[in-house]
């Protein structure tokens, strides 16, 4: 016959028992709160593996409390902060061994850039390796333009909104608030209108590598039609968040002629409201505006354009906003990227990493960024978007090419770039500015050699 186990049934007992509960649940409560992310040290030293029966009184009944049989050694740090995300994290994954270099084990890739900077994207493009390019483009490329950032306080955009008293700028994009109060939005409408502001040699970069026969597919978040207006072919580009190409009913979708829209949004309040009379429903420019669904062009052609990417330049994006974020992940592990941006942007990272802002899993792996993992693809340009494609131009002697798209963007005058904008899409012979007022439209891109 077993012995049966004696039970600490003495009120001095339970009395310990408990405050060895206590002080146990206390020091792993310390430990969470002051988890880190580096310089961690372990707070835990002796077994842990062991069993123990308590009895702690509650409520007047005794219950019985079983420890588990192994706790997880919790690396903490002195300084952190238990209300950082960061710092949360950074506890998850020490807990769980998450983020650990074991456990982040890597397939082994070749390099596959003679270099990982500029000049080796510069060299897999002069082998003729790169011939199917995408450019991924954001706000970086509007900024250089002159358009104004409606979020900076301190700019005309933003205080010319503040009359219309926006809870928060992004208001201006959610379609509940537009069709509440759209002063705001045709307001920005009128000061964005494409044909207020020019392309830039970022923008001149794009159309020169579709003249070369170089460009695949032109990816952008920016509504502003600046690539159009620099020339590149309107197949060519995928406007993830629209643009103001076409405008149709808020309510009914019905397609609206582009040029009355224009017409009425430069008018002002008078303009767009006896735009709305005469439709029944208020009428925008194909912008995708938050509870809005993404064009179907960019889900339709999002992952095959780029599983047939050979090198990927992402220029002037912080890489936060999904899904557009996420396409730098659906290119082949052999293909080769380059950030132009002022910093860093879009890094990898494993584990619960992956849930901080602008990190992802598959993302770029930056020298000197923090990153753990093994740079075999990846390049990094730190400056202004123009900058980079003048580095990038420069390496491949490309300068006087790219001069000469902007000479041939200047060269013959335009109408006027709102009117001229508009026409042309009417007609469906659009080929950007660059194509002037003649029947240039319906030239193909000639080839350079």
């Amino acid at each position: 016959m077993r012995p049966e186990r004696r039970s600490r049934s003495s009120a001095s007992g339970a009395s310990d028992a408990s405050a060895r509960v206590h002080d146990s649940d206390d020091s792993e409560d310390r430990a969470l709160g002051r988890e880190g992310v580096g310089g961690c040290v372990d707070q835990r030293s002796g077994a842990t593996k062991r069993k123990e029966v308590v009895s702690c009184q509650n409520d007047g009944r005794k219950s019985k409390r079983r420890k588990s049989c192994k706790q997880p050694s919790v690396k903490t740090h002195p300084r952190a902060d238990p209300q950082r995300p960061e710092d949360l994290i950074g506890y998850l994954r020490h807990a769980t061994g998450e983020g650990s270099e074991e456990s982040e084990s890597d397939e082994v890739h070749p390099t596959v850039l003679s270099s990982l900077d500029l000049e080796g994207i510069a060299q897999q493009i002069k082998d003729g390796k790169a011939k199917k390019v995408i450019v991924m483009v954001g706000a970086g490329l509007s900024t250089a333009a002159g358009i104004p950032d409606f979020r900076t306080p301190g700019t005309g955009l933003y205080d010319n909104l503040q009359k219309y008293g926006l809870p928060r700028p992004e208001a201006i994009f959610s379609i509940d608030y537009f069709k509440e109060k759209p002063a705001a939005f045709y307001e920005l409408a009128r000061e964005m209108w494409p044909g207020n502001f020019e392309p830039t040699q970022a923008h001149f970069f794009i159309r020169l590598l579709e003249e070369k026969g170089l460009l695949l597919r032109c990816y952008t978040q920016n509504i502003d039609s600046l690539e159009e207006l620099a020339g590149v072919s309107q197949e060519l580009i995928v406007a993830a968040h629209g643009n103001f190409s076409s405008a149709h009913g808020v309510t009914s979708g019905k397609e609206v002629p582009l040029e009355e829209v224009r017409r009425a949004v430069l008018r002002g309040q008078e303009g767009w409201m006896e735009m709305t009379q005469r439709h029944g429903e208020l009428v925008k420019p194909d912008i995708v505006f938050f509870g809005e669904e993404l064009p179907p062009r960019f889900l339709n052609l999002c992952r095959q354009d780029f599983q047939q990417c050979d090198l990927l330049i992402v220029m002037g994006t912080s890489l936060v906003v999904a899904p557009f974020c996420t396409c730098i992940t659906f290119v082949q592990p052999n293909c080769p990227r380059l950030l132009i941006n002022r910093e860093p942007a879009g890094l990898d990272a494993r584990g619960f990493d992956s849930l901080l802002p602008g990190r992802m899993r598959g993302g770029f792996r930056i020298s000197g960024a923090g990153q753990r993992r093994r740079n075999y693809r990846d390049a990094f340009f730190g400056g202004d978007c123009d900058a980079g494609v003048e580095a990038l131009c420069s390496a491949l002697h490309w300068r006087q090419e790219l001069a000469q798209v902007e000479i041939d963007f200047r060269q013959v005058p335009m109408l006027c770039g709102l009117q001229l904008f508009c026409w042309v899409h009417g007609q469906n012979h659009f080929r950007g500015a660059a194509a002037k007022r003649s029947d240039l439209w319906r030239i193909p891109p000639r080839r350079r050699d």
